[in-house]
């Protein structure tokens, strides 16, 4: 019985051996075309002899194996979503790990050879600059996109322009920060001149009264101070003047209200009378 045992399992490895010498495997790896890995990819490898297929997903590193596959050629197939389809024909040889590398490019548009994906047309296979391609759409510029750059950075000179003047505000700024303008005369208290303040009115109803209250607050001799209120509004601005200039006069001020052109014909009279 022990021997029969024995017989038994050294028949298995020599048949197990034999078998190994017989046929062969399929290593490989999935990755984008900047030589990341690709996980997850549907990998099917079709003897084109025979037809049988064989089927697996791709593990987390993109990383699959194919093992006791019988000699001859095979035609390996990937499918994922948005992913063209990868076609690579394989041969495998007895007792031999046959090893491929996949990969994987972004799903193209149909419309013609001029749209093809910029994220293909940067790489060197496609006469790019990129030997593995470039993630990025920025770094393959159209005319359109020279054409924009050119006036972005056009624009960004001119405001620079003017943010490098701003640094001669702060110069100035620190250069004169102590000094104090001093006037070059000055009146006597009992000698100030007779001034007139003229308001130019029209249609200012929401401000016409906090303009002439304004006025009021100068600080001036009130005696030698004139307020004229020239007012030549169509609406409501014409009573609510009106009734901030009755206000100030009955406090003593030398507020009255006129129209503009009665305002230049009185300047007119005024420098003919010298």
């Amino acid at each position: 019985m022990t021997r029969f045992l024995k017989l038994i399992l050294i028949v298995c490895a020599v048949s197990s051996a034999v078998y190994a010498q017989a046929t062969g495997s399929l290593h490989g790896n999935v990755v984008d075309v900047r030589g990341d890995s690709t996980a997850w990819m549907y990998i099917t490898v079709r003897n084109t002899e025979t037809g049988h297929e064989y089927n697996q997903s791709a593990d987390a590193k993109g990383a699959f194996a194919f093992e006791g596959l019988a000699p001859g050629r095979y035609v390996v197939i990937t499918s994922r979503p948005s992913i063209e389809r990868i076609v690579r024909e394989v041969t495998i040889e007895p007792g031999k790990n046959a090893q491929v590398e996949l990969v994987c490019y972004p799903v193209q548009p149909t419309t013609g050879t001029d749209d093809l994906d910029k994220f293909i047309a940067s790489s060197e296979a496609q006469g790019g600059r990129y030997p593995a391609g470039n993630i990025s759409y920025l770094n393959v510029n159209d005319t359109l996109d020279i054409y924009f750059m050119a006036a972005y950075f056009a624009i960004l000179a001119l405001l620079s322009v003017y943010g490098v003047y701003r640094y001669r505000l702060v110069y100035l700024f620190l250069r004169y920060r102590n000094h104090r303008p001093q006037p070059k005369s000055r009146f006597d208290g009992g000698r100030l001149p007779r001034i007139t303040v003229q308001l130019p009115l029209f249609n200012e109803m929401y401000v016409a009264e906090r303009i002439i209250d304004s006025v009021t607050k100068l600080d001036y001799p009130r005696e030698l101070l004139e307020i004229q209120v020239l007012d030549d509004s169509t609406d409501e601005t014409r009573e609510i003047a009106g009734r901030a200039v009755k206000k100030y006069f009955d406090q003593g001020f030398d507020i009255a209200t006129t129209t503009e052109r009665t305002a230049r014909a009185s300047r007119r009279a005024r420098s003919k009378r010298g």
